[in-house]
């Protein structure tokens, strides 16, 4: 606290430097006249009497100096006359002033830019509700790759038969043909549980979302982004009910996403979803039993409980799973619950420390480059006072 009041004290004075400076010294010279009144009375003569008074006191500039010391922050004024000096000297130097304001612009930039793609990457949290209780699930076969994604039977049985999720969506990457939206097109897009959009926090910003029904029902409804609802219907409110053709085969739109809305997130892909459709199991991915590990499961853990006792139930998931595999086919499966936030920025992280470390490079040329130009104008100078030019 003490600290900061000096801090406070100093700064004050610093702003009021020149008033503080004239109110010493009309302090200082009363105190002399004083001591040279006194003087006088003694029966000193004027000259002896102000002599003896600037004897006693010790010296003006002495004790100018250790106040103004006792008042000063001398890291700031440091670097204001710094700046001042480089000021005066930029100004009498425009073009070399303009190099080095190009030079520190294209380093500095470079590095902001890359700064601010790692924040809105890295360090902003999913724009879903409660993301920090999100997590993904992972399965695999022992010995033989990564864990990766569900078969759909696990999709099922995970959400019917977990205790630690409060909900558990699946989903599916797919691809269309469209037509009746215009020009026909080629659409990125994903099959979602119809409990996906609930978890996430998230509603249409036109119409609704699917129901339970409909994905078991296989029902042919899609929802739209905003991007294509904008670009193939011009915004028309009226879109709902409008029928569109995916692959051959008509689907009404009963919603339109919001603007920023993009699942899944994957910050290290550049394609976006055009269109959400039911994920509506067939018989055949039913039957997937520890084949077709790709199906994406998300999972929302219930209040007060950890990612370690999710990890704990998915494992107890598995096993009875596993058990049910015969004894011949040597299948061994393992899982894994990982935070959403992590796995989403975990493909684009190498990319970010390249663009990163490429960025600071150029910051740290640039800062080269203005160095050479600083040393080669100081040898310039230099030269030319050690060689002045010739009088004729």
């Amino acid at each position: 606290m003490d600290l900061l009041r000096t801090f406070i004290s100093r700064s004050t004075a610093l702003l009021s430097k020149r008033k503080l400076d004239r109110e010493l010294d009309e302090e200082l010279l009363a105190h002399i006249e004083l001591a040279t009144e006194e003087n006088l009375r003694r029966g000193m003569s004027d000259a002896e009497a102000r002599t003896a008074a600037l004897r006693a006191f010790g010296g003006l500039t002495q004790t100018r100096e250790n106040y103004r010391m006792e008042r000063r922050l001398p890291f700031v004024e440091t670097a204001v006359r710094d700046i001042r000096y480089a000021l005066r000297q930029l100004r009498k130097s425009p073009g070399f002033t303009l190099t080095a304001v190009l030079t520190l612009t294209v380093g500095i930039g470079g590095l902001a830019a890359v700064y601010s793609v790692l924040e809105a990457v890295l360090m902003r949290p999913l724009p879903f509700y409660q993301p920090d209780r999100l997590v993904r699930l992972h399965e695999g076969v022992a010995h033989q790759f990564e864990p990766a994604g569900l078969p759909a039977p696990d999709v099922i049985s995970f959400a019917r038969d977990n205790k630690a999720f409060a909900a558990l969506a699946g989903f599916d990457h797919a691809s269309f043909e469209v037509t009746g939206a215009g020009k026909p097109f080629a659409a990125e897009a994903e099959r979602i549980t119809a409990s996906l959009l609930p978890m996430l926090g998230i509603e249409p910003m036109i119409g609704r979302a699917f129901t339970q029904n409909e994905d078991e029902k296989a029902a042919p409804v899609a929802l739209i982004s905003y991007t294509v609802w904008r670009e193939r219907f011009q915004s028309n409110p009226d879109v709902l009910g409008a029928t569109i053709d995916l692959d051959r085969r008509p689907y009404t739109i009963i919603g339109v996403m919001p603007r920023n809305f993009e699942f899944p997130l994957d910050a290290a892909k550049l394609s976006h979803r055009a269109l959400w459709v039911p994920m509506s199991f067939t018989p055949d991915e039913k039957q997937d039993e520890t084949d077709n590990f790709h199906y994406g499961a998300i999972g929302r853990l219930k209040p007060g409980v950890s990612l370690f006792e999710a990890q704990q139930d998915v494992g107890r998931m598995v096993a009875a799973i596993e058990a049910r595999i015969p004894p011949q086919d040597g299948i061994h499966l393992t899982c894994s619950v990982q935070s959403l936030q992590e796995e989403t920025v975990r493909s684009a992280r190498p990319l970010l420390d390249t663009l990163l470390a490429a960025a600071g490079l150029i910051l740290l040329i640039a800062c080269a480059n203005l160095a050479n130009l600083l040393l080669v104008r100081g040898a310039g100078r230099r030269a030319q006072n050690h060689f002045p030019p010739a009088v004729d």
